[in-house]
């Protein structure tokens, strides 16, 4: 184990997304997400990948189970939170997490309310590892017991890779660049590429994965990506040269970058454009949210994040200077930066400035 050097004796040796969602709960796959991995663009051939990114409960399949969730080996995958259309869970306070008891049949909501009852069908990213949280293997058990297992995200394992620059992505930077010069057969090139880069890097850490542990060969989330599923994927499934677009091209790219903030860069480079990002809307919740209707208005979109507490605490007066330059910024207050809609004025590269 490795620890830190500033005697908060905290171990350094996992991935970041295992600190964010794997060692937490509550974080679960959107409906953007879902349908892309599994049925992208409208193909209707599923991802390879959408095993090992949508999270795995040990589950048995009943009569109240909803159509679309897939069971396999005795596991149960996770279907999408559908976060956009007005039948959002999130408009009717949901979902709700999922406890585990036997004697409630296992997978159960603890709620009153009946539109929650069916919030089983999410299975979380929560993850476990055997160093930090002194467990057997990398899956979570809810109730410490083997039916209770969860496999967790690709992403958010302790030991899941953390990409900073990838081969995949250079090649949708490729593709798009190609494809916005009217170069459709280099873009299509570049881009299929990237597709295939990217399920080939996962594949790498899965066989680490299942060498490590031969245990982890029993859940789907762990299994290495077949060779004829990725063919199939890549011959019927990412649509053709003659089709492309350059949504297809960035959405694939939001996929194989994931957790990424290239992925905002992205989406603010192109003013959040549904067409360009398959799937994506402003959450339903907003529209109902007085403080998120404050700080973001209809119309605006979340370009920034405010500076740190301490600048306004250690150097306020060359913030404010600074307002002068910002575009937007409302320097008839105090601090500009304290605005309630700061969020939404664009940084220097995402404005037209000159």
């Amino acid at each position: 184990m490795t620890h830190d050097v500033l005697g908060w004796d905290e171990p350094v040796d996992y991935s970041p997304l295992y600190s964010v969602c794997g060692m937490n709960g509550g974080y679960m796959v959107t409906k953007m997400l879902y349908d892309n991995l599994t049925n992208f663009a409208g193909y209707g051939v599923e991802d390879p990948r959408a095993d090992k990114i949508i999270p795995w409960a040990w589950s048995q399949k009943s009569d109240n189970t909803p159509e679309g969730v897939k069971f396999k080996d005795g596991w149960r995958r996770s279907l999408g939170v559908d976060m956009v259309s007005k039948e959002a869970p999130n408009l009717v306070g949901g979902p709700l997490r999922a406890g585990f008891n036997p004697s409630k049949g296992g997978w159960y909501i603890d709620s009153d309310s009946k539109d929650r009852l069916g919030d089983t069908i999410y299975v979380e990213c929560t993850s476990s590892s055997k160093g930090y949280a002194a467990n057997v293997d990398l899956l979570y058990r809810r109730n410490g017991s083997d039916a209770s297992k969860e496999s967790g995200s690709f992403y958010t394992r302790v030991s899941s890779p953390t990409y900073v620059g990838t081969y995949a992505e250079a090649c949708f930077i490729k593709a798009e660049v190609l494809f916005n010069k009217g170069d459709k057969a280099g873009a299509y090139t570049a881009y299929k590429e990237g597709i295939k880069a990217s399920i080939e890097c996962m594949n790498e850490k899965l066989k680490v994965w299942c060498a490590e542990d031969e245990n982890l060969k029993k859940c789907p989330s762990f299994t290495v990506m077949e060779q004829a599923d990725i063919d199939n994927f890549l011959a019927n499934g990412i649509g053709t040269q003659a089709d492309l677009t350059l949504g297809k091209i960035l959405t694939q790219k939001r996929i194989a970058l994931h957790f990424s903030v290239e992925i905002w860069n992205d989406m603010r480079r192109y003013d959040f454009d549904p067409n360009l990002f398959l799937g994506w809307g402003i959450p339903a919740y907003h529209a109902v949210n007085a403080s998120a209707l404050k700080a973001i208005p209809n119309g605006k979109q979340l370009r920034r994040w405010k500076q740190c507490s301490h600048e306004l605490n250690y150097n306020a007066e060359n913030l404010q200077a600074i307002g002068a330059k910002v575009p937007g910024a409302n320097t008839s207050l105090e601090q500009w930066n304290n605005a309630d809609d700061v969020w939404t004025i664009n940084v220097w590269w995402d404005s037209d400035q000159q």
